[in-house]
């Protein structure tokens, strides 16, 4: 039951952080005006979406996963400060919870 538990989780990393991965590196309209507002660079989007694809291809194989958690887990991290920062809680809550999926995704490594 624990391993199937973990096994979401990485899962769930993987389909969240690529979806997002896309949608910032493609860079639409409301990304730009998302990371605008929140002061980052014009580019920033990209960098970010970049990132976040190399920890999905970090987190698909074993042998790479400890990788793409701790890049994950870095992200994350710095989403929440991001979306607390700006006093978008509504958004910060489902942000902290994908935050937390990298504690049982760290303990499918074992």
């Amino acid at each position: 039951m624990l391993q199937e538990i973990e096994r979401v989780a990485v899962e769930v990393l993987v389909f969240v952080y690529l979806v997002a991965g896309s949608a910032n590196l493609i860079g639409g309209s409301f990304v730009r005006r998302l990371f605008n507002r929140w002061h980052y660079p014009g580019q920033f989007h990209r960098v970010v979406g970049a990132l976040e694809l190399l920890s999905v291809a970090f987190l698909a194989y074993p042998q790479t996963r400890v990788f793409g958690l701790m890049m994950a887990g870095v992200i994350g991290f710095f989403s929440v400060v991001t979306l607390l920062n700006n006093r978008q809680y509504g958004w910060s809550v489902p942000a902290m919870l994908l935050f937390a999926a990298v504690v049982p995704a760290a303990f499918a490594l074992s």
